[in-house]
């Protein structure tokens, strides 16, 4: 079994670069922080928990949207998948990516590179899994 890193220095190296000292200060978490959260209170707005102002967060939206277009082209082309959108395809994704081919994308990915495999791969199961989580319970909303 392939050594994987601990994930704050997995997400210190590929991903916290990325941000800048106020995005840092702004998301109010030093590594990982969940991007989609259960509102246990329907009457709170999900401005008021979410640490990104509406017009940062409508941006966000659109390039999570746009990140999950991708997936849904790329992952089929590696992948026995179809539409629509559901479980199978997280339950593939993850049988796919064992712990070896985990440390192999790892180690040929250039962390200078934001288009890296780590990045798109991370960012794109993220956008399905929300999707699905989404379609799964409807309550839930992205912050």
């Amino acid at each position: 079994m392939s050594s994987l890193p601990e994930i704050d220095d997995f997400y210190t190296t590929f991903f916290d670069r990325w941000y800048s000292d106020d995005d840092r200060d702004r998301k109010r978490f030093k590594f990982t922080r969940p991007d989609i959260m259960k509102l246990y209170k329907p009457e709170v707005s999900v401005s008021e928990i979410c640490a990104l102002n509406d017009e940062y967060r409508d941006e966000a939206e659109r390039r999570v949207f746009r990140i999950f277009s991708s997936a849904k082209s790329d992952w089929p082309t590696f992948l026995p998948l179809s539409e629509p959108v559901n479980e199978t395809w997280i339950q593939l994704f993850d049988e796919h990516y064992v712990s070896e081919v985990v440390a192999d994308l790892i180690q040929k990915s250039d962390p200078e590179d934001f288009a890296n495999d780590v990045v798109v791969s991370v960012c794109q199961f993220g956008a399905v899994l929300g999707f699905v989580l989404q379609g799964m319970v409807p309550r839930l909303e992205w912050l």
